[in-house]
């Protein structure tokens, strides 16, 4: 999230409307925008419901986690249609920002 807002202006200028979404608390993402100075909204999916519809929920056992969110980008255009996607192999990795950018600006 603080690399995207990083981007902000960059995002703006392509005019993408930039949208956070994890399985945090509305409260925990609140205080977390608050800290990092974040301008675009931050959506919070504790039921799970986007992570079950992109499939993104992955366990990791070694760390005693299961049917967590793994780290993922979209690009929706305005008929709803993904243009792109990137999911990580592991949710220690981030995307490529600039092909992420080159991504939005082709939409």
């Amino acid at each position: 999230m603080i690399a995207l807002q990083a981007r902000i202006d960059r995002f703006r200028d392509a005019g993408a409307t930039v949208f956070g979404v994890s399985a945090d608390s509305a409260f925990s993402q609140g205080a977390f925008a608050d800290e990092h100075g974040l301008e675009f909204a931050l959506v919070s999916d504790m039921g799970g419901e986007a992570i079950d519809a992109y499939d993104l929920a992955i366990d990791i056992p070694e760390l005693g986690l299961h049917g967590i969110a793994n780290r993922a980008v979209y690009v929706i255009d305005d008929a709803g249609t993904v243009t792109y996607e990137w999911v990580a192999d592991d949710p220690t990795t981030e995307p490529d920002y600039d092909e992420l950018i080159d991504a939005v600006e082709a939409t």
